[in-house]
């Protein structure tokens, strides 16, 4: 990446490059290539099997098969693309869980909300989303380095989950975005789990290692309800937006 970077290039070609087994290095060198790609502005063509990883780096995906372009579009529209091929191929390489967080994937947290929707419909269990973002993620990779970073995101989803009821669930939706579906749960319980977690969370549970000082954490929480004709789009944009119910905190 450096001799590529070195250049000042405006296009980088990356052919395989996250396909290290250890999970820490491979998230950390997803996050070094969005955090380089924003700060030299290069744009970045990249060959990879890796899924839900090119999930989370890319803004548009283009599927070849056979030597053809079978589908072309964003992240979200190959997931929602009804074609039988392009389906098996992503669900053929999806992994059960998270390698980082071990969490559920972006993928089967979208599929979990299509099913607390259901209930909702059918049986008026109502339920909330929380999305969970380090908002300054970029500055620790950059101050501490991506491998410190990412533990860091791993440490941070372990004390989410440790915070959830079994009938909850939890995926990693983005390289720096938690979602929480709350099971049987309105608006004031969203921000329950939301003003524990601030009251719970302790700087020592993220950073374990590294020199910590004048180093803070800023965590935005972000929660909506469903209601029974939601669209997970809608929900989660609501759930993001600052004019909605949203929740900031930095801890040190």
């Amino acid at each position: 990446m450096a001799s590529a970077l070195v250049t000042d290039p405006e296009v980088v070609s990356l052919d395989e490059p996250i396909a290290g087994p250890d999970p820490v290095r491979r998230n950390a060198v997803y996050a070094m290539i969005v955090d380089f790609q924003k700060k030299f502005g290069f744009t970045a063509i990249m060959i990879s099997h890796e899924v839900p990883g090119i999930f989370f780096l890319s803004q548009r995906i283009a599927m070849l098969d056979e030597g053809k372009i079978r589908f072309e579009g964003t992240p979200e529209e190959i997931q929602r693309c009804t074609d039988s091929v392009v389906q098996l191929f992503i669900q053929g390489l999806e992994k059960p869980r998270d390698a980082l967080t071990g969490m559920a994937t972006p993928m089967q947290g979208i599929r979990r909300f299509q099913e607390e929707l259901t209930r909702l419909q059918r049986h008026q269990i109502a339920f909330s989303v929380v999305m969970l973002t380090i908002e300054n993620l970029a500055e620790i990779n950059t101050r501490m380095g991506h491998v410190v970073g990412q533990n860091m995101l791993k440490n941070f989803a372990v004390q989410i989950k440790q915070r959830l009821d079994i009938t909850d669930s939890c995926s990693r939706y983005s390289l720096d975005r938690i979602l929480v579906v709350l099971h049987n749960a309105d608006i004031e319980d969203a921000r329950r789990f939301a003003t524990r977690l601030e009251r719970e969370l302790r700087f020592e549970d993220l950073l374990t290692t590294g020199n910590r000082d004048g180093l803070r954490v800023r965590i935005s929480v972000g929660y909506a309800q469903a209601e029974e004709d939601s669209l997970i789009k809608e929900v989660l944009a609501n759930a993001e937006s600052k004019d909605s119910l949203y929740y900031e905190f930095e801890i040190s």
